[in-house]
C-alpha cells in the first residue's frame, strides 16, 4: 500500500440496516479520495477504525463480539450518537445526522491523529487539456455542424 493512497479498514456496529446502507455507500465515495476507507472483511487482518452507534445498546456487545479487548487496543473509535455537548468535549465524537462530507472529515480527522498519516498534497502548475479537445473548432454548446444554428432550431446572434 503506497503512503500516498491508504486504505483504512472499518467496522460498523449497532447500526441498523438502513444506516448501515448509508454509511457503506459514504465509504464508498472515499474511494477517489487519498485517505480511503472499506469494510473490514469477516476473518481478515484488524481493523483500523470502529464505528459504533451510542443508541444501540447491543452495538458495544456486537463489537465485542468481532474484537477481543487486545485486539480493540490499537483500534481507533469514533461513536456516532446525538450528544452535540459531548461532541464539544471530545475528538472521537460525531453528532448525527450522518451526512457523508462531515462523517468522512471526522474520519479523517481521527485517522490523522490515531495513525499520524497525512497525504501530502500534490500541486502541480502543468494544465491537463486533451490535445484532440485542443485541435478543435469552437462551437456554442448548442449548435449544429455549421455553427448557425441552435439546438432547437433558433438561429445564433451574431455578435
Amino acid at each position: 500500500m503506497s503512503e500516498e493512497n491508504r486504505v483504512f479498514r472499518v467496522i460498523l456496529c449497532g447500526f441498523s440496516d438502513i444506516d448501515r446502507l448509508v454509511l457503506e455507500r459514504i465509504l464508498k465515495l472515499s474511494e477517489v479520495r487519498p485517505r480511503r476507507y472499506e469494510l473490514h472483511p469477516p476473518g481478515g487482518t484488524s481493523p483500523d477504525l470502529i464505528l459504533l452507534n451510542e443508541a444501540s445498546v447491543a452495538g458495544e456487545k456486537e463489537c465485542n463480539g468481532l474484537l477481543n479487548d487486545s485486539e480493540r487496543q490499537g483500534v481507533a473509535t469514533l461513536v456516532i450518537g446525538a450528544d452535540g455537548e459531548r461532541a464539544q468535549q471530545g475528538r472521537n465524537y460525531f453528532v448525527r445526522p450522518i451526512l457523508a462530507l462531515r462523517l468522512l472529515k471526522k474520519m479523517d480527522d481521527l485517522v490523522t491523529e490515531a495513525f499520524a498519516y497525512a497525504p501530502e498534497l500534490a500541486v502541480t502548475d502543468q494544465a491537463r487539456i486533451d490535445p484532440v479537445a485542443a485541435s478543435a473548432p469552437l462551437r456554442a454548446p448548442c449548435a449544429d455542424e455549421t455553427g448557425k444554428t441552435l439546438c432547437r432550431g433558433l438561429p445564433i446572434l451574431a455578435p
